[in-house]
């Protein structure tokens, strides 16, 4: 490429410059005639920038750059069919591939990956799994991850859009599943919701305490609170909110590490011979194996026995 240039700037600092891709290849300042110059490219896609930066202290001659006659050759094109031969050698290894076919089924003929620059064998150029030809379709940008965007601000991501079948575009083209449906992630919490609360919409972070006020995101989903405000709690006891439906409160499990949104009440984390559910009920440590319910007396002559005992080895 080549173009032609004058400066008459400030001679110690006020400078024009040439970049490509990002690396600078020239600089003048000072009084320069106007002259051409010319820097080797390689085929593929790159960038040009001139730049003029001045100072404000001193000004020195007419504090002005020029550029002109800017001149990017083409690619090659040996067959003449207007796309580039390094394009074509890249993608499909010959001249004489057929152009109008849709090599990954995306629903752009080749000819068009070419002009938009995508990757014909790749149906989602940009990896965020909307499909390059329902991007362009639907006025999206299938070189710029959108699918957690939502184009029409209607509550619904673009991702759940394409999935459900409605215009991304059109906030009145709404899905026809009721929101709770529309879970992408399968977290239990609707993309609506997650959407609205500064969730993510496409990762399960159902387990996660976004407020860190002891109540999962799940528990804020189902309780109606707010999971990026410590304020904003459940009004229910804490005993009354087990997401999993253990018969251990979420608050308790989270706090002696257990999981709020598995049943692990037969388990024994500890490893003492008392499940996690049998150490809630009597006070004691699931994570511990020390730390044991006291023992109880218990009415050997009367036959009946009405309640649990346990010896540990050495008591």
């Amino acid at each position: 490429m080549s173009f032609g240039f004058s400066v008459s700037t400030e001679g110690c600092c006020d400078f024009l410059k040439f970049y490509i891709d990002g690396q600078l290849l020239g600089s003048w300042s000072g009084e320069v005639a106007f002259k051409q110059v010319s820097y080797p490219v390689n085929p593929g896609i790159h960038r040009f920038k001139w730049e003029y930066t001045k100072d404000g202290s001193i000004a020195g001659g007419g504090d002005s750059a020029w550029i002109d006659n800017v001149y990017i050759p083409g690619p090659y094109d040996e067959d003449g069919d207007g796309i580039a031969d390094s394009w074509e050698y890249n993608y499909f290894n010959t001249l004489d591939h057929d152009m109008a076919l849709d090599s990954d089924g995306d629903g752009l003929a080749d000819i068009d990956e070419w002009s938009l620059l995508l990757d014909p064998n790749n149906a989602d150029t940009d990896g965020d799994q909307l499909p390059d030809g329902w991007e362009v379709a639907n006025n999206l940008d299938p070189i710029v991850v959108s699918s957690a965007q939502d184009a029409d601000s209607d509550g619904f991501t673009n991702l759940v859009e394409y999935l459900q079948g409605t215009d991304p575009q059109d906030a009145s083209s709404v899905p026809a599943n009721s929101f709770a449906d529309v879970d992408t992630d399968s977290d239990g919490m609707p993309d609506v919701w997650e959407n609205a609360n500064a969730l993510d919409p496409l990762t399960n972070d159902s387990s996660q305490d976004s407020d860190g006020d002891g109540f999962t995101n799940l528990t804020e989903f189902r309780q109606d609170t707010n999971p990026q405000d410590a304020l904003s709690i459940p009004a229910l006891e804490l005993a009354d909110i087990d997401s999993d439906g253990d018969q251990m409160p979420d608050a308790w499990e989270t706090a002696n590490g257990l999981d709020s949104l598995s049943d692990d009440s037969a388990a024994d984390a500890d490893g003492d011979g008392l499940s996690n559910l049998e150490e809630f009920i009597y006070g004691s440590n699931p994570q511990d194996g020390i730390s044991v319910p006291a023992l109880m007396s218990t009415d050997f002559e009367s036959g009946q026995m009405d309640s649990w005992y346990w010896i540990r080895s050495g008591q």
